[in-house]
């Protein structure tokens, strides 16, 4: 149930990746997030990381509980898997605009 949930926020926030990034861009006072096309692909990959992880988790786990065995590190590594990519895909994102190297050299 909770995969579901996060899962489901996931999907929320990366449907519109671009604006997520402009506003943390602002709040760190790096100005605005130009790199929108990155930002629209990186967010369906990120969904679909997410809902893959989700389908996977449950095809591994159902069969194991079926068998009355220990399943509940199924869903934990597919979902920690799954955060390393998602904080992968949308720091790829981020280093990708101009404004980021922009701020890192001015720093």
């Amino acid at each position: 149930m909770i995969g579901l949930l996060d899962v489901t926020r996931t999907v929320a926030t990366a449907r519109d990746l671009g604006a997520v990034l402009d506003a943390v861009y602002a709040q760190a006072g790096m100005g605005d997030y130009t790199n929108d096309a990155a930002a629209s692909a990186i967010g369906v990959a990120v969904i679909a990381v997410n809902v893959v992880g989700l389908v996977l988790a449950i095809a591994l786990a159902v069969p194991r509980l079926r068998a009355h065995r220990t399943a509940f590190w199924v869903p934990l590594t597919v979902g920690l898997g799954c955060v390393v990519l998602t904080t992968a895909l949308v720091l790829g994102a981020a280093v990708s605009d101009p404004a980021f190297a922009a701020h890192l050299a001015e720093g």
